[in-house]
C-alpha cells in the first residue's frame, strides 16, 4: 500500500504543479485580452487554479499528517455536532 501511495502523492504533486503553471499561463494570456469579459473570465480561472493547487497541497498535508500518525482515515467525516449535540431521549 506504500507504494500506491507514494505513486498518488507523486501524481497529485504533479496536478498541483500543473494548475499553478496554467494559472501563471492564463494570468500571462489575460493581459494580452481587450475584450473586458474574456479577460476578467480568464484571470477568475486562474484564480480558480491556483486556489484549487493550494486545497489540493492543503489535502495532501493532512493525508501525511494522518499517515505518520499511524491513524486509519475514514471514508465519511464526521458531522458538525454530532453526537454532542444529539437530543437525548
Amino acid at each position: 500500500m506504500a507504494c500506491d501511495l507514494a505513486v498518488a502523492r507523486g501524481w497529485l504533486t504533479e496536478r498541483i504543479r500543473e494548475a499553478r503553471w496554467l494559472a501563471e499561463e492564463a494570468r500571462a494570456a489575460a493581459y494580452d485580452i481587450e475584450d473586458q469579459a474574456v479577460l476578467d473570465a480568464t484571470v477568475q480561472l486562474a484564480d480558480d487554479l491556483e486556489g484549487f493547487a493550494a486545497r489540493l497541497a492543503a489535502r495532501l498535508l493532512e493525508v501525511d499528517a494522518v499517515e505518520q500518525s499511524g491513524r486509519i482515515p475514514t471514508a465519511q467525516a464526521p458531522r458538525p455536532g454530532w453526537p454532542n449535540s444529539a437530543p437525548t431521549p
